[in-house]
């Protein structure tokens, strides 16, 4: 039973939280901003009120003043219902069950519990799941968007004939809000096609959005707590600044898990490629990619990032493939038994471990990644084809081995019983 003095982290600000010390906020409002992670807010600006008032609950409920932009509509539970003492209990300290966060206020208004430190709501698992975030790191244009959306996409398809066997895993959903925003932005639908519109890179500009708008998966494996995992859209620009990663993406500082997305166009040999065949160069950085890694290790000097589940993930693994014309271990779909499988990332890993230090120069990006002791390596290809400059709708897609550094990092994180 969770109870008004059940503590969580949040995952934004990661400010330790007493749930029952949570206001309650109107998610759903009249004016004052754009999203949540309980949901996009739904401004109506019809009726709104004049710039510098406060923002209102659109049902018109009774408000008691702000927290941030939101509007209070209910005082946190501990001020409502206190705790009370009892001899039987050896004067231990029972504390009233936690309300549902659904039930409070009315429901157009979307109530949701927010932050007192952050002053943003809080998704609506918070409750009754820990918040884990998957980190997703890369500099511009490696196809992070991209990949991310492919590896969600086909661990929700793929949820009983793949992540089931291989991780003992009855649950891999998206949450209501979540679902509508990857079809509303994320073309969800399409990933099922060989005819795919190419995703937008991630604008800076939203970066301060998506910090508090993560995809949010619910998920169940078997010998552990249901959690919730939250996923963002990072703009690359960002990871070149220390000041940006503090400002827009603290909480991959306590990420449960982090996936670097390799761009292989950066690497000299893939580089000298594209340019000849192409006719066109990375988008200029001011970080490479040994630098990003070795920046996110600093910035969590205060975790363990020994044992932190990382995988590196060579991104756009079809330029490898026809620029070499080798046959590749990873140029071709895994097995689905889960055996076989496993034993065909070991030797996924092995080759791309030795490509990267080798044949494509990259032994300062290995020794970078060497910092998280807890590695493993991969080749993805979300499309599988490469768009020409101005082409933003590639025909003959084709999604490969995206899952594969997710079902690592998740396996680690959620070790199957036995």
């Amino acid at each position: 039973m969770i109870t008004t003095a059940d503590e969580r982290t949040c995952p934004y600000c990661g400010g330790s939280l007493v749930l029952g010390d949570l206001p309650i906020v109107a998610t759903r409002v009249t004016r004052g901003a754009t999203g949540t992670s309980h949901g996009p807010v739904d401004i109506d600006d019809s009726d709104g009120p004049p710039a510098g008032e406060e923002p209102r609950p659109v049902s018109g409920a009774e408000h008691y003043g702000t927290v941030g932009e939101w509007p209070v509509i209910a005082e946190a539970p501990c001020k409502r219902y206190p705790q009370v003492s009892t001899r039987r209990l050896s004067r231990a300290k029972v504390y009233p069950p936690l309300p549902d966060v659904r039930a409070e206020g009315h429901r157009a208004d979307m109530p949701a519990r927010i932050c007192t430190r952050c002053k943003w709501p809080l998704p609506v698992d918070i409750d009754t799941r820990p918040l884990l975030t998957v980190g997703v790191a890369g500099l511009k244009g490696a196809s992070k968007t991209n990949f991310m959306i492919a590896a969600l996409h086909q661990a929700c398809k793929e949820q009983q004939r793949l992540l089931g066997p291989a991780l003992c895993c009855a649950e891999f959903t998206p949450d209501e809000s979540t679902n509508r925003r990857l079809c509303e932005d994320y073309k969800w639908d399409q990933w099922d096609d060989d005819t795919r519109t190419v995703l937008s890179r991630t604008e800076p500009a939203l970066m301060a959005k998506v910090r508090f708008e993560p995809l949010v998966f619910r998920a169940s494996f078997s010998g552990h707590q249901p959690v919730a995992l939250l996923f963002h859209d990072i703009a690359g620009e960002v990871f070149a600044y220390p000041e940006q990663r503090a400002m827009y993406t603290p909480f991959l500082a306590r990420a449960a898990a982090m996936i670097f997305i390799i761009d292989p166009a950066r690497l000299p040999p893939i580089k000298q490629y594209v340019q000849q065949r192409y006719n066109t160069d990375p988008p200029e950085t001011k970080i490479d990619q040994p630098g990003l890694v070795n920046a996110l290790a600093e910035d969590m000097f205060d975790q363990d990032i020994s044992r932190l589940p990382v995988a590196m993930a060579l991104s756009r693994s079809d330029l490898l493939t026809s620029a070499w014309d080798h046959h590749f271990v990873f140029a071709q779909d895994p097995p689905a038994d889960p055996a076989a499988w496993s034993t065909n990332r070991e030797a996924v890993d092995q080759e791309v471990r030795s490509l990267l230090a080798q044949r494509l120069a990259a032994a300062d990006l290995v020794a970078a990644a060497s910092r998280f002791s807890n590695v493993t390596y991969h080749a993805v290809a979300p499309l599988g084809v490469q768009p020409e400059k101005t082409e933003r709708t590639v025909s003959g897609a084709r999604t490969l081995r995206c899952l594969d550094p997710l079902v690592s990092v998740l396996g680690r994180l959620f070790p199957p019983p036995g």
